[in-house]
């Protein structure tokens, strides 16, 4: 037989448990409510789904549109869509800080993971992108005894990554690769010549230009 004291007992701890799961609540919902949220969609898309972020700010996912299934990424400004030649359907679900994606699909035979690498021309795009959240956010800083030399060597550095997109875009590959061999130059910590940019993202930023000087193929 149950008791009026189990009874009031178990009513209470019922209570107890009620009100810690509404503390817990209010709580978690309070620290989400701090977030700021961007709603990722590619234009024209009916659904999408992000899945990692990566060190420079972008995600790769997948979705659908119209009756297909593609991945896509976001660089924080513009979305570019993933689906392998000649394939039904393709869901991109990582990336890594050079911008390599691995992902599944979907061919006429069988389902398939694949591996996308980005051409010199999204390479650079991405550590320009880079370079301008990592200012934005204070982990890259302009070296300098003044404010205005400080913003100097910044403008400085970015119109060298910009000159070689330029001369990456128009095919001057020797070019682009001086121009790369001298931003590296300001970025690679070594006193001789001194560096335009310090910060915690400066390595980061030079092991960048490194890898696509790599895939240039410069000397």
């Amino acid at each position: 037989m149950i008791t009026k004291k189990r009874l009031k007992s178990g009513n209470v701890l019922f209570a107890l448990a009620l009100i810690s799961a509404l503390y817990l609540f209010s709580i978690s919902s309070s620290v989400w409510a701090q977030y700021s949220y961007t709603p990722l969609l590619p234009p024209g898309w009916q659904r999408a789904f992000a899945w990692p972020i990566n060190n420079n700010s972008v995600v790769v996912g997948f979705g659908d549109v119209a009756t297909t299934a593609k991945g896509f990424i976001y660089d924080g400004a513009n979305y570019t869509e993933l689906l392998p030649a000649g394939w039904q359907e393709a869901s991109a679900t990582a990336i890594n800080d050079n911008g390599v994606i691995v992902g599944s699909s979907n061919d006429e035979t069988a389902g398939k993971g694949f591996i996308a690498t980005p051409t010199s021309q999204q390479q650079i795009v991405t550590i320009i992108n880079f370079f301008d959240i990592s200012v934005s956010n204070g982990t890259l800083i302009g070296v300098g005894p003044t404010a205005t030399s400080e913003e100097g060597k910044l403008a400085a550095l970015e119109n060298m990554l910009k000159q070689a997109e330029s001369l990456i875009q128009s095919g001057s590959i020797a070019e682009a690769c001086q121009q790369l061999a001298d931003a590296y130059k300001k970025t690679d910590g070594n006193p001789n010549p001194p560096d335009f940019v310090t910060g915690s993202a400066t390595a980061q930023l030079a092991s960048q230009i490194q890898d696509l000087r790599t895939n240039l193929g410069c000397p």
